[in-house]
């Protein structure tokens, strides 16, 4: 069962990398890379259709079907553009499959619009998205992470110093999920010298840094200090309203997910491969692709910020979601430099890394009665019996 399971999520990954690799010839041969082809928009139109047709696959999903289902909105929110999406696929009589495929549209669709300029990225993104723990996160925290994707789209606007349009894109974030108004303060980068970011190449000051995150986080006494700013962190508004019991009870009530185990064995080696071999994809890919020194910046940030915090509250995580989709593009395009440089050795270990926190999870979630981890169809299960199921797995 725990090979199917796995498979499952392999078969996912193989027909996007697909699509892509079609998408990406079609590229090569015209020349044309900021028009979508048909190959492309499969790629993002699959995603959406697995997100819509999941069942809790991610703590909060099946909230978020409910309030499709119910037309269910928040007494005096803020999110306008979510509750007129809520209020549209109720209203209109519409299925909420319809509405959780939109959600998965918006995230892969303004994660990889941008990036799609250089489609050698999307060849792997499906193995680092459905393999480490993007996939799930965007099925967990979905308003946040379809707020985050739009803040990757809005980076063009930093590089080009555009301030009207990145503005609008934060605005419509904040729509969705209301801490995407911290995200305003990104747009100094637009006055901050490429050089004083560009330190993907310094390797041993990054690496510190980063080793000094990782054992300050799993430190008891900055953990208890950190611990005591937690109505910081609250008042941003980085709690999903919907599925927060579930979220409290599965994810906080243990810490499994954030022991040091092999989930975040694979999380730590990731992060850490990206900062080790940064110089190198630096020398390979920063003329080419004029986000890298953004990109790979805002990698380190989630991946330093990630191990700094992890350990205090899962409410602490939040913030740097909206840096997360940035780990898995530099991870994508690592996985892109190991293939076209021969370095099987290194591809298929970083390719085993990535997939060990997937299969983990899996392997230890399989005699959870309410799990969120393993891929199921909504066709064979009913809205109106999660609550009573909910109920007799926590007592």
């Amino acid at each position: 069962m725990f090979i199917f399971e796995i498979l499952i999520y392999v078969f996912f990954a193989y027909v996007m990398c697909g699509y892509a690799e079609k998408s990406y010839a079609y590229s090569q041969r015209t020349g044309v890379v900021d028009i979508p082809d048909h190959n492309l928009w499969k790629f993002w139109l699959f995603f959406a259709l697995i997100c819509g047709i999941r069942w809790n696959v991610g703590d909060d999903s099946v909230g978020y079907m409910i309030d499709f289902d119910k037309g269910r909105i928040r007494e005096n929110s803020v999110e306008h553009l979510w509750d007129l999406l809520v209020l549209s696929v109720h209203g209109l009589h519409l299925h909420y499959t319809i509405g959780m495929a939109i959600t998965g549209f918006v995230q892969i669709y303004f994660v990889t619009k941008l990036t799609s300029k250089y489609r050698y990225i999307l060849l792997f993104l499906p193995i680092v998205l459905f393999g480490a723990s993007h996939f799930l996160d965007w099925c967990n925290a979905v308003r946040q992470m379809m707020a985050a994707s739009i803040f990757v789209y809005s980076i063009q606007f930093i590089l080009n110093k555009k301030l009207i349009p990145y503005i609008l894109c934060i605005f419509a974030a904040s729509q969705i999920h209301h801490s995407a108004q911290m995200m305003y303060v990104m747009y100094v980068f637009a006055y901050i010298r490429p050089d004083k970011i560009s330190i993907s190449d310094k390797k041993i000051l990054t690496t510190s840094i980063f080793i000094v995150c990782f054992v300050l986080g799993i430190t008891p006494q900055f953990q208890n200090i950190l611990g005591l700013f937690s109505f910081l962190v609250e008042n941003l508004g980085t709690y999903d309203y919907v599925g927060n019991v579930i979220q409290q009870t599965i994810v906080e009530g243990e810490m499994s997910e954030r022991s040091f185990g092999p989930m975040q064995l694979s999380y730590f080696l990731i992060a850490m491969a990206s900062i080790w071999f940064g110089p190198e994809l630096k020398r390979e890919y920063k003329d080419k692709v004029p986000y890298f020194d953004l990109w790979w910046f805002f990698s380190y940030i989630y991946s330093c910020g990630y191990f700094l915090v992890c350990n205090v509250q899962f409410m602490f995580i939040r913030p740097f979601l909206y840096f997360q989709p940035f780990q898995l593009i530099i991870s994508s395009l690592l996985l892109y430099y190991f293939y076209c440089n021969k370095l099987r050795t290194k591809f298929w270990g970083y390719v085993g890394v990535i997939w060990l926190s997937t299969a983990w999870n899996i392997m230890k979630n399989m005699d959870n009665p309410i799990e969120s981890v393993t891929y199921k169809l909504f066709l064979f299960h009913n809205l109106d019996n999660w609550g009573k199921l909910f109920q007799q797995a926590i007592q």
